[in-house]
């Protein structure tokens, strides 16, 4: 998916991402970042008040790794 992407040489990222930047750097739509998200297949998110955010940090860790699956769904 982004295995070839290195978000830490693009100084215009954020250290919070909104959905639309990581849906940039995963190269992916927002409804992909959103289904991923609630299927546990990338980092969860911070609430910050009402915004959702993703830690920059988390992400390129993520990444870095191979993008496994952050979390087990419930009843699997």
């Amino acid at each position: 998916m982004a295995d070839d992407l290195n978000i830490t040489t693009q100084p215009s990222i954020p250290p919070l991402l909104k959905v639309d930047d990581l849906a940039n750097v995963l190269q992916v739509s927002i409804r992909s970042v959103r289904r991923m998200a609630d299927q546990g297949l990338c980092p969860r998110p911070v609430k910050i008040g009402h915004a959702i955010r993703w830690e920059r940090k988390v992400v390129e860790e993520w990444i870095a790794s191979g993008c496994p699956r952050c979390r087990r769904l419930p009843g699997k």
